[in-house]
């Protein structure tokens, strides 16, 4: 008998995601183009929350040191960090928002 992993999530809005999770699950199992779509996006969310857990810690560290050039160097390594996530963030946005609306130019 095949049991089915439960979702763990922590944030209200991946409460309401993981509400659609078991539906979606049926619905790709025997797409391979789906189950490939969603592992890529699955794999780009986990590394923008990994860049974004790095940079969190690094600005952390900050408040221990004195070199004012360290802080610098940082604070613009976390910037290109934080603008690197809000690329990919605004391009899954746009993947997304294309993929779940009708063809606007449909006659």
């Amino acid at each position: 008998m095949n049991k089915e992993k439960e979702i763990q999530v922590n944030g209200d809005a991946s409460s309401e995601l993981a509400l659609h999770a078991p539906a979606i699950k049926q619905i790709i199992k025997n797409n391979d183009l789906l189950t490939s779509f969603f592992a890529e996006n699955s794999k780009l969310a986990y590394n923008i929350a990994k860049r974004i857990l790095n940079v969190n810690k690094k600005l952390a560290s900050i408040s221990t040191l004195t070199n004012t050039s360290q802080v610098k160097e940082i604070a613009k390594q976390a910037e290109k960090e934080l603008f690197w996530c809000i690329d990919n963030l605004q391009d899954q946005n746009e993947v997304f928002s294309y993929c779940s609306k009708e063809d606007e130019n449909h006659d």
